[in-house]
């Protein structure tokens, strides 16, 4: 089957890993060169967990099943991708309804190795972030982050190993009857595209901090697990300093509806946000530059993806609605995907009639 795939961010390349592993005749087109720093796939580093709240069933699973996968790819490609350093949920209150200990609840029915530390323990793992308000934190063990660059790059190469014709820089034909099926995985362009996703999904700018380390901070976060924290206004999470020198905090809340033709510039009111919480938390840091930019998540109402075929076109598939979360996935993606495509097998937590049901 000749199989074209649109869009070369991580749906569309494990897309079309996962189909030409299956055989397929597949060609991935993407305008933009391959990584492309407009695409939300592009960036320094992407949190890997297992803690989903009340979701810790469905995804945690799927993460195991991703991670085993990134570290296939990791001997495949000799590239250095999974950091699995851990991962340390802080929590202001101990609350058991809350999503830091529901997600220890499910991932212990799991097997998981996670663990409930108290604030002295957090702050022995976090030295320089203020945990006055810090009542306890879920450590999760399998827990930390990937490159995504070294990721992108693997499996591009893998793509090309396995005979997928890449034509990316370079305008892509038209969808239509461009092969005997079609992937649209083309991210937070859906919000340009009509479809049946047209009134559910919102493009939303997200705000990632990128901090360059100086003299008297150089030590700054080097040991740190990946970590997250929710307030009442929104959520934060972070990285250790990145081998670049390069502290990230990201903010993670509502944000105002993106144009993905736009800036990726950060609005200088989510940076002000950003900043405000570095004073509170993390105030040594409080006065090195933001270099960071603007993400863009791809929304769904229920936060899960979208992996189907198009209702109004047979043989035309749809990959995206990440949500902010996909990136981890990876390969796990690329399997669903071609699982619904070849064999027919739809997952209705990942189906397009969910978003408009009748």
């Amino acid at each position: 089957m000749k199989i074209s795939v649109y869009g070369a961010g991580i749906f569309g390349l494990a897309s079309a890993v996962a189909l030409a592993r299956r055989g397929q005749s597949v060609t991935l087109y993407d305008p933009n060169p391959l990584p492309h720093d407009r695409a939300a796939s592009y960036d320094i580093s992407k949190a890997i967990r297992g803690s989903y709240g009340t979701k810790t069933p469905l995804y945690a699973p799927l993460v195991l099943e991703a991670r085993a996968e990134w570290r296939h790819l990791e001997r495949r490609s000799g590239r250095t991708i999974l950091h699995e350093i851990g991962g340390l949920h802080l929590a202001l209150r101990d609350d058991e309804s809350a999503f830091e200990l529901t997600s220890e609840r499910e991932l212990r029915r799991l097997a998981w190795p996670v663990e409930v530390w108290d604030r002295g323990r957090c702050a022995e793992a976090m030295p320089g972030f203020a945990m006055s308000e810090i009542c306890l934190g879920v450590f999760d063990r399998y827990a930390g982050w990937l490159d995504a660059l070294q990721a992108l790059y693997a499996l591009s190469e893998e793509a090309t190993q396995l005979g997928v014709r890449l034509e990316v820089g370079k305008p892509p034909p038209p969808w239509e009857g461009a092969a005997d099926a079609v992937v649209m995985a083309i991210g937070a362009w859906f919000s340009t595209e009509p479809g049946p996703w047209s009134q559910s999904i919102r493009t939303s700018e997200q705000h990632e901090g990128f901090f360059a380390t100086d003299s008297s901070t150089e030590d700054l976060g080097r040991s740190w697990p990946f970590w997250s924290l929710d307030l009442d206004d929104a959520g934060y999470y972070g990285f250790p300093t990145h081998p670049g020198g390069i502290l990230k905090v990201a903010c993670h809340r509502p944000g105002p509806v993106a144009d993905p033709r736009g800036s990726r510039a950060p609005s200088a009111a989510a940076s002000a946000t950003l900043r405000a919480f570095l004073r509170r938390h993390i105030h040594t840091a409080a006065h090195l530059e933001d270099q960071g930019r603007t993400c863009l998540y791809t929304l769904t109402p229920d936060h899960d993806w979208i992996i189907d075929e198009h209702p109004g076109h047979p043989g035309v598939f749809v990959a995206g609605g990440g949500s902010g979360h996909a990136f981890k996935f990876g390969p796990t993606l690329g399997r669903l995907l071609a699982e619904r495509l070849l064999d027919g097998i739809q997952r209705p937590q990942f189906a397009l009639s969910r978003l408009n049901p009748r």
